[in-house]
C-alpha cells in the first residue's frame, strides 16, 4: 500500500483499538501525513479510490458508535514518541502455525473457540486474546481472562508454557497447546500429568510457521508437539486409565516417577510407570 494509505490504516486501527467500547464522543486525531488528514476531514476524496474506501470504512465504524472524528496535521519532528513506537513493533514470538495444520488440529480436538495468544495478523480463530491493544481482539492479556468457559487454542511464547499449565490447572480449563518437546524443563512432568489425550508431533518443515521474521530459521526451532491438556481431574484420570504397558525394559525396575523418553523411540514420556506414546505425526 502507498504510504498515505498506510498512515490512514494506522489511524483506523488506533481508533478501533482505543475507542472499543466507547460511543457518543468527539475524537481528534493528530497525524503527520497531510493527505490522511485531508481525507478524514473531508470524509473521502477524488484522487485515490483506495484512500476513499479506507476513509469510508473508518467513518462508517465511527458513526455507528456516534463518534465524530476530526484530524489535524502535526510535523513529523514533533511526532517523536508515536513515530518511534510504530517502528519498534517486531514481536518475534507472534508465530502463526500453518493454517492447514491448525485445521487438522481443530478437526481432531475441536471445535476450538478462542485463540489465546494471537494478534489480528496471526489469529486462527475469529475470537482471540492479544498481548498488545488490538482492534479486533476480544480481550488483552490472556492470563487475566477466564478460560474454563471455552475450549482454547494456545500457541504461546515458549517461556510462558509453565504459566499456561498453571492457568489451566487453576481454572480447570481445557486447552490444545503447541509447545516444544523439552524433557529437561521443570514443567515437562506437569505437562504429562495434564494430558487428556495422546499428544501428536508436528513436522519439522520450513512452512511450519507463517508471519514471523524467524520462520526460515527452522534449525533453531525444537521439536514441537500438540498437547491436549486439561485441568479437570476426571478427564485426566479417564485418559490415564487408557494407558498401557510400562516403558521399562526387561529386568529394569518399573518407573515410579515421570520420566521422559522422546523422539528416538516415539514416547512422550512415562507417567507413574506407564508409557505415553506420541500419535503418528501430522503431515504437511
Amino acid at each position: 500500500m502507498h504510504i498515505n494509505c498506510l498512515e490512514l490504516l494506522a489511524a483506523t486501527l488506533a481508533v478501533k483499538t482505543f475507542l472499543k467500547g466507547h460511543s457518543e464522543m468527539s475524537v481528534l486525531l493528530q497525524l503527520d501525513n497531510q493527505t490522511a488528514v485531508a481525507y478524514i476531514n473531508n470524509m473521502g476524496g477524488t484522487v485515490s479510490s483506495q484512500l476513499t474506501d479506507l476513509t469510508k470504512a473508518l467513518w462508517m465504524w465511527a458513526l455507528s458508535k456516534d463518534i465524530i472524528l476530526a484530524a489535524e496535521y502535526i510535523p513529523g519532528v514533533v511526532n517523536v514518541v508515536a513515530d518511534a513506537e510504530s517502528r519498534s513493533m517486531q514481536d518475534r514470538t507472534d508465530w502463526k502455525l500453518h493454517p492447514k495444520l491448525f485445521q487438522e488440529i481443530n478437526q481432531k480436538w475441536g471445535p476450538l473457540q478462542v485463540d489465546l495468544f494471537a494478534s489480528r495478523l496471526s489469529t486462527q480463530l475469529s475470537r482471540y486474546f492479544s498481548w498488545r491493544p488490538d482492534p479486533l481482539a476480544e480481550a488483552t492479556n490472556a492470563f487475566s481472562q477466564r478460560w474454563e468457559t471455552f475450549k482454547g487454542f494456545a500457541n504461546p511464547p515458549w517461556c510462558l508454557v509453565g504459566r499456561v499449565l498453571s492457568q489451566v490447572q487453576q481454572q480447570q480449563a481445557q486447552v490444545i497447546l503447541v509447545a516444544p518437546v523439552w524433557k529437561g524443563q521443570p514443567w515437562y512432568p506437569v505437562l504429562l500429568e495434564m494430558l487428556y489425550d495422546y499428544p501428536q508431533q508436528l513436522p519439522r518443515t520450513l512452512s511450519l510457521f507463517q508471519q514471523t521474521s524467524d520462520a526460515s530459521r527452522m534449525d533453531l526451532v525444537p521439536q514441537l508437539a500438540v498437547w491436549p491438556i486439561s485441568g479437570r481431574s476426571l478427564e485426566v484420570e479417564t485418559f490415564q486409565k487408557q494407558l498401557k504397558n510400562s516403558y521399562s525394559l526387561p529386568g529394569e525396575a518399573k518407573h515410579l516417577k515421570p520420566m521422559t523418553h522422546t523422539l528416538r523411540n516415539g514416547w512422550a514420556g512415562v507417567l507413574n510407570g506407564v508409557s505415553i506414546p506420541f500419535q503418528d505425526p501430522f503431515q504437511m
